[in-house]
């Protein structure tokens, strides 16, 4: 109920809420396109076996795209104190890899480099740290992205998503310093809700990678050449 008050008090408060489409919707569309463009260049290898991984990915964008939008809605509310979450967390998806100029490439990843992750696990041990502050949940997600530094053609979705997750937990630790003490809550309250709909859909990512896994071992970079690499930009704070 607190959350369904938080979503009406921060919507009347925004000015414009239908003015643009906001960071974060913008982010999966941009997405999406890119995905459209890239499905039938990859479904030319392998007999068209990419396609049903091109089009889970879509599908999870597109179903995105609402609590997307209703995120930038809420961001209104803290753009007017000069917060601009969702924003400068995301990469612009114009920093999306390009297409490599030959494929299939001729080095390509084991298999057996793949981390086949228990989601359940995970994501319950993700929303205990979350719930212990965002110091031990950033910490969570660093440990788990330092698993997945072997190999950086595989996994390449749940990486995204981890990359993500510690880019939003860490402005969060910024910019909650910048709001007066009275509103810290509501920040904090949305910045959780953000946070736990990012690790609900760990387990959607991690499933695409399971299925991307088969064209990356034959050389197409699938998901890996198709989402921005999203730094550690506090790294050194």
């Amino acid at each position: 109920m607190k959350f369904i008050v938080l979503f009406v008090f921060l919507l009347l408060s925004s000015q414009n809420v239908l003015a643009s489409a906001g960071c974060f919707s913008q982010h999966f569309r941009d997405a999406i396109l890119i995905n459209e463009q890239r499905k039938n260049i990859y479904a030319s290898f392998k007999n068209g076996y990419t396609r049903k991984i091109s089009d889970r990915l879509i599908s999870m964008e597109k179903r995105m795209m609402i609590p997307a939008w209703i995120s930038d809605q809420w961001t209104h509310f803290f753009h007017q104190k000069g917060i601009s979450v969702l924003c400068t967390e995301l990469q612009d998806m114009s920093l999306t890899p390009p297409m490599p100029t030959a494929l299939p490439l001729s080095i390509q990843p084991s298999r057996k480099d793949f981390i086949s992750f228990d989601m359940h696990s995970l994501r319950k041990s993700l929303n205990s740290s979350l719930s212990l502050g965002m110091d031990q949940f950033t910490k969570q997600v660093q440990h788990q992205l330092e698993l997945l530094e072997k190999e950086p053609r595989v996994n390449c979705l749940v990486r995204h998503f981890l990359e993500s997750l510690r880019s939003f937990a860490k402005s969060h630790q910024r910019n909650i310093l910048n709001l007066p003490t009275t509103e810290r809550k509501w920040f904090s309250a949305f910045t959780k809700l953000l946070l736990k709909g990012h690790i609900y859909y760990l387990h959607e990512s991690h499933e695409i990678d399971k299925l991307a896994l088969e064209a990356q071992v034959d050389g197409l970079p699938i998901i890996c050449q198709d989402v921005p690499p999203i730094p550690d930009i506090y790294q050194f704070e």
